[in-house]
């Protein structure tokens, strides 16, 4: 059984314009928010870049140091455009959550699942105006966001042919992969060190994917909650250096499509995992705390 305390109202901060996207080459930010974790070790910095047509972009700071810059999300559907330009933030709402759970197996007994959260909704600014929530995670050991599509006119069901969230590191680090390089595999294979320029065009990265993100500061990239949506491996991302984008396997009986449904609204947790030891991330429980619960109950 869960016990939680929830804490909604919390003021979010907002600059309207120069701000870290500015900074980084990627123009202003007429809407910018920052959220940050319970023990103020983790933040991230989102908004909407006027400079890249209306893209959303966030970045993540470990103790103050940025290391991931701004990096998009976007969206590829069936019979339209990219959802991914000529956005706008309409509402912004954050809360704390401080829960904790009992686990029948594992690494502890009591769990504590502590997050502040941040759920964006965003409209197209031209015609469709398709609706898209962010939502975002921030933990004492990592980031979590995902996105959701909610039923609206003209999308009852979803085609989805892909998404791709970003991940722009700050350097050439050194990372231990899998190089799946397809989806027909059985996902057993060797973590072997290389670098992030090693990812080339064509590549397709297994999860979790080990990033040593500069000093003090190591990055696990994964998945959680995985429901009825399309698994993702990450891939070289073509417009930027030391950069990746997350890449859903397609369906078995169709490869132009990743996901097809009228029921699952909801992406999976894209999961960066980020301590300053590799040790660390071992004693992380985020993965289970954005999973479902335990569908068995005489367990």
């Amino acid at each position: 059984m869960k016990k939680s305390s929830h804490f909604p109202g919390i003021l979010l901060i907002l600059l309207p314009a120069a701000c870290i996207f500015s900074a980084c080459n990627q123009g202003s930010v007429h809407q910018e928010l920052t959220l940050f974790s319970p023990d103020s070790s983790i933040h991230i910095r989102c908004g909407i870049s006027d400079s890249l047509a209306g893209q959303f972009q966030y970045s993540v700071w470990f103790h103050d140091r940025e290391i991931i810059r701004p990096s998009g999300l976007g969206i590829d559907m069936t019979g339209m455009d990219p959802l991914s330009n000529n956005l706008r933030i309409i509402t912004a709402r954050n809360d704390e959550v401080r829960e904790t759970w009992d686990r029948v197996w594992g690494k502890r007994r009591s769990v504590t699942n502590h997050y502040k959260q941040l759920v964006l909704e965003i409209r197209e600014t031209r015609k469709p105006k398709r609706l898209i929530n962010i939502n975002f995670r921030v933990y004492n050991d990592g980031v979590a966001l995902r996105y959701e599509i909610p039923v609206q006119k003209g999308l009852d069901t979803l085609v989805l042919t892909n998404d791709r969230v970003g991940f722009r590191f700050t350097a050439d680090h050194a990372a231990w992969a899998t190089f799946w390089n397809t989806f027909h595999l059985s996902q057993e294979m060797e973590f072997r060190k290389s670098k992030l320029s090693d990812i080339k065009p064509g590549n397709i990265i297994g999860t979790p994917l080990l990033i040593h993100a500069g000093d003090n500061a190591w990055v696990a990239l994964l998945e959680a909650n995985v429901t009825d949506w399309a698994c993702s491996g990450l891939i070289a991302d073509p417009d930027h250096e030391f950069a990746l984008l997350s890449r859903p396997s397609w369906l078995p009986d169709d490869s132009t499509v990743v996901v097809r449904t009228s029921s699952q609204r909801f992406s999976p947790w894209k999961v960066m995992m980020i301590a300053d030891q590799p040790g660390r991330l071992v004693e992380s429980d985020i993965l289970q705390n954005l999973n479902e619960p335990c569908a068995l109950n005489d367990v």
